[in-house]
Formats: structure tokens, sequence, C-alpha cells
């Protein structure tokens, strides 16, 4: 039987990626396509590109997920402190975040951010490297998770916010079928993780950018 990594609960990871798979239209709606395309293909649909940024905590495969248009300011250092600083959230502040550099030079500023806020920032260490790289694959498969809860059903397109709402309902349903599924153990474990990980965000600390996020 092969073993299961161990993760350290107090690490987070955060991965961003331009999507091939989908596209945002003029109507705001966020567009399938058959196969993931290159730039001729959204060009053809008339598609703008569209980020997905997520936040993981790889203990226990929790993520969380927002979409940005390509063409806008994307404000890393606001997603998280939206995370960070939701008391009835999933995630807050851990001792570690680890991302790759580039996802780093994506925003001005986040390093010395998130090192003034008491994260310790890691680029992709040796033991993650390959975890960092595989989370970010899994994570781009976001067909499902954009129309969870959807009452028109997992075929519906919806809008960019829509998505954006499933996102956090589906993490948040996440750790509720966490809860129901496994051992007593493992539940205890995890509660005693999120008494640890309620080291909430202050609100001086939130940047000015994360009023941006809707």
């Amino acid at each position: 039987m092969a073993l299961r990594k161990i993760y350290s609960t107090e690490t987070q990871f955060l991965t961003l990626q331009v999507l091939n798979s989908h596209g945002l239209d003029d109507d705001g709606l966020v567009v399938p396509l058959d196969q993931d395309g290159d730039d001729e293909a959204f060009s053809s649909h008339e598609l703008k590109r569209i980020v997905l940024v997520c936040l993981t905590i790889p203990a226990w495969g929790i993520h969380m997920k927002r979409l940005y248009p390509l063409d806008s300011s994307v404000s890393v250092s606001g997603f998280l402190a939206q995370q960070w600083s939701d008391a009835e959230g999933v995630f807050a502040l851990p001792q570690t975040i680890e991302m790759s550099k580039a996802c780093a030079l994506c925003d001005a500023g986040l390093v010395d951010w998130l090192k003034s806020v008491g994260v310790d920032v890691v680029f992709g260490s040796e033991i993650n490297k390959k975890s960092l790289a595989a989370f970010e694959r899994a994570v781009k498969a976001i067909y499902w998770e954009i129309t969870f809860g959807n009452e028109k059903g997992h075929s519906a397109v919806v809008t960019l916010e829509r998505a954006n709402a499933s996102f956090e309902y589906h993490s948040r349903f996440g750790v509720t079928i966490f809860h129901a599924h496994n051992f007593s153990s493992a539940t205890e474990q995890f509660e005693s993780f999120q008494v640890r990980l309620r080291r909430r965000l202050d609100s001086s600390a939130i940047p000015v950018s994360a009023s941006d996020i809707n």
C-alpha cells in the first residue's frame, strides 16, 4: 500500500494559472471550451482569458478558488486577506505559505505583505515542489465546481460572480463531508487544527486592494 504524504497543517499552498479550458464572454459568462484552447481558439470564440487563483490546505485537501479576468488587476493579497479574515471561513493565517516565484511576481508587494502579517514565504521547496505542480494540475479542473449547487445542473453556463460563489459553497461543503466520513480521531485532529488556525487577519492589516474583491 502506498504511503500518503504527510503535510504540515500549518502550511498552505498558493497557485495561480491562466486557464485554457474556460473563457469569459462579453456578457460576463464563464464559457467552457470543447477542449483546451490556444490563443487562436479563444479569439475565434470571442472569449477573454481568465485566471484561476487557488489556496490549498494540502494536509486536508481543501481548496478555495477564485476566477479573475486576465485583463483585470489580480489582487492575490486581496484574495488571501479575504480568506484569512473571514470569521466563518475555513482558512486562517498559516505559519507558512508555499508558491512559485512566478506566482509571487503576479502581485507587486505580495511577499512583503505576507511577511508583515507573520507568514513565512517558501518558493517551491525541494520537498514540496512536485506537490505544488500536482495541486496546480488538479485544481484547474473547475467544470463541476463552478456549477456546484446550481438549480439548472452542471450543464449550466454561469456568470463569473456565480462561479466564484459556487467555489466558496463547494469549499465549505468539502469541510462538512470531511467531518461526516472520517473516523473520530481524524475529526478531532481536524478540529484541533481549526482551533490553532483561528488566527484571523486583523482588519488593519488588510490591503486596500482587498476592498475590490467581491
